[in-house]
């Protein structure tokens, strides 16, 4: 095929949407990523020709060719170099199967029949699913790599920011990052206390207008200051997979369960195992406000707010019923879900429904088909649930069982003993 072919096939008309419905729109982006999967398949096989043609200059011929900047031009090549290795990859690419995200995270994966055989099953996965998967199978080939591993990569930067600023980057290993992250949002959860005194909960406060990542700067310098107070120990959950042992960070990926319980020398760990039989955590009508293990058990079934396309994590979320508990509704968890403040609000606007929608959850209004989108305050800094003592067992959405520990910080012989 000519240069002049392959643009002719590539020339994609401006549509101007006008009168299309949500799923149209919705079909039309799904059909652009399809498109835009192909489009990073072919250029990676351009990309490597013209490595063979120009050799060192590959990257200063791509930059001159299209107008990109050079640390695309890397990003193009390590691309494509990646997608030589793993056989299979570039047509599963092509074939808008998988997406450069879910490669990316086989970079480490040094056999190349073990990343074409891991990349078989990413077309049914998210990129950050297929990420989590990728970890724990390098965890189980080599914990003791994956260690070395994240602490060479262990890093702090600074750079001119927008507006004058300082920007800075920080790279942490998992259970590092969990601790610096609760430890900045007990500081900010404080300090949302003192300025709010007459509030008794930290929930809900959709009138504070400073965003959340500005209170979480403000953390990070009571910190550096010593002004923050005394520190409590960091509150991290954990869930833990009864078959296989193998150990997630709730809202960070797969850690070496011997890690994870050698942190508890200095952190609160909140367990939840995995795939065991129980009952599930109901209140009925008894309360309206979800307990801490609820709201525990909640944070490992969601994750994140469940409406589809917000990634607020559970931190940050209300417990939400699902049918208004002055409507009748239960205090139950399986009728209960997490929202975040900006969507729990919206939620309780006249005549709006919460409905399952491809997949996932959206906000409708009545007689609409349309999805409540509209502002919002940020939330107000929550931390991570102190539950009393016990344990308790529940379900998650799917029906995969789950198993709570509300006790922090439980001994090898416990966890095992949930296990079983």
């Amino acid at each position: 095929m000519t240069t002049q072919a392959v643009w002719a096939a590539l020339d994609i008309p401006l549509v101007q949407p006008d009168g299309w419905s949500r799923d149209d729109v919705a079909e039309g982006l799904s059909q652009l990523q399809r498109l835009r999967r192909s489009i990073d398949a072919a250029t990676a096989l351009l990309i490597t020709a013209l490595a063979s043609l120009c050799g060192r200059d590959a990257n200063a011929a791509a930059v001159r060719a299209t107008g990109i900047s050079a640390r695309a031009a890397r990003e193009q090549a390590r691309l494509a170099s990646l997608l030589a290795r793993i056989p299979g990859a570039v047509a599963a690419l092509h074939a808008g199967a998988v997406s450069a995200e879910h490669l990316w995270s086989l970079q480490r994966v040094e056999n190349p029949n073990d990343a074409a055989a891991l990349l078989a099953v990413a077309a049914g996965e998210s990129p950050e699913d297929f990420r989590a998967r990728v970890e724990r199978f390098l965890l189980a080939k080599d914990e003791n790599d994956v260690r070395k591993r994240q602490a060479a990569g262990r890093a702090v930067s600074f750079f001119n920011g927008r507006d004058g600023c300082a920007g800075m980057r920080a790279t942490l290993t998992p259970l590092e990052g969990a601790e610096l992250k609760s430890r900045l949002a007990e500081i900010a959860d404080a300090a949302w206390r003192r300025a709010h005194p007459e509030r008794a909960d930290h929930l809900g406060a959709h009138g504070d207008d400073t965003p959340y990542s500005q209170r979480l700067a403000d953390a990070l310098m009571e910190l550096v200051r010593g002004t923050a107070g005394r520190a409590g120990r960091p509150a991290i959950v954990v869930t833990i997979d009864a078959e296989t042992l193998e150990a997630d960070l709730v809202g960070t990926g797969p850690v070496p369960l011997d890690d994870v319980l050698g942190f508890s020398e200095r952190a609160d760990l909140y367990t939840a195992i995995r795939g065991v039989d129980g009952g599930i955590l109901k209140f009925g009508r008894s309360r309206r406000l979800a307990s801490p293990l609820q709201r525990l058990a909640a944070t490992v079934r969601d994750r994140k707010c469940i409406i589809r396309g917000c990634d607020a994590p559970a931190e940050r979320c209300h417990a939400h019923h699902r049918v208004p508990f002055e409507d009748g509704g239960n205090t139950d968890i399986d009728d209960m879900s997490l929202l975040c403040p900006k969507h729990h609000a919206h939620s309780h606007l006249p005549g709006v429904r919460l409905v399952q929608s491809n997949g996932g959850w959206i906000l409708i209004e009545a007689g609409s088909e349309h999805a409540v989108t509209g502002g919002g305050r940020e939330p107000p800094v929550g931390s991570w649930p102190r539950a009393p003592g016990g344990r308790r067992r529940t379900r998650s959405a799917t029906g995969s069982p789950v198993a709570v520990s509300a006790r922090p910080n439980s001994t090898v012989d416990e966890v095992v003993d949930l296990a079983s």
